[in-house]
């Protein structure tokens, strides 16, 4: 109904928490957003969510406070010693924050939101370079495992479509003659 979903819908600067994880694996407890003016309206928080609505201080402020360091160790140390890793609202709500004047807290979001940005361009940029890396690396060794190290040695169909050419020197074996030595070594408890 619209009753509900206006209850809980999330606004321009709400800040979305996790409060439990559900699993004592992939801990995310303590995890936050912040809901930009593109993203409300778009938004709601459930269950094993928290919304915080900031009153008395810039928004993205308190959610940059709210992902620091400083509260990811607060809750790794509240969540440390319950199975499940639950917030526990109470104490998590009650935690004070510093409020720097006004004009210092623009200038501290400005900064931080400048700064991160260029973090995360430079992160994206890393994780490109990785994946291209990946992909030689990958190139690598298939170029060399199908063609050897001498560029000039004579080549000739391997016969396998997807293997291509090979060095006309080398030699093919099945792979299950390989297996199946492989399987007696493991049956035996001998595994290196």
């Amino acid at each position: 109904s619209n009753d509900e979903w206006n209850r809980y819908k999330c606004i321009e600067g709400d800040i979305v928490v996790v409060k439990s994880s559900g699993s004592s694996t992939n801990i995310i407890t303590g995890k936050c957003g912040f809901i930009s003016r593109e993203d409300s309206e778009k938004f709601g928080f459930s269950n094993f969510l928290m919304r915080v609505r900031p009153k008395k201080m810039i928004p993205k402020l308190v959610y940059y406070f709210l992902s620091s360091n400083l509260t990811k160790q607060r809750i790794e140390r509240m969540v440390s010693s319950t199975t499940y890793p639950n917030l526990k609202v109470d104490e998590y709500s009650n935690s004070e924050l510093l409020i720097p004047p006004l004009s210092e807290q623009q200038q501290i979001v400005s900064f931080l939101d400048t700064k991160t940005s260029l973090i995360d361009s430079l992160i994206e940029k890393t994780q490109r370079k990785i994946e291209l890396l990946k992909e030689k690396r990958t190139s690598l060794i298939n170029e060399v495992v199908t063609k050897g190290l001498n560029p000039n040695v004579e080549i000739t169909d391997s016969g396998v479509e997807w293997i291509g050419e090979i060095p006309s020197h080398w030699g093919k074996i099945k792979l299950h003659t390989l297996v199946t030595s492989l399987k007696l070594e493991f049956q035996d408890g001998n595994h290196g």
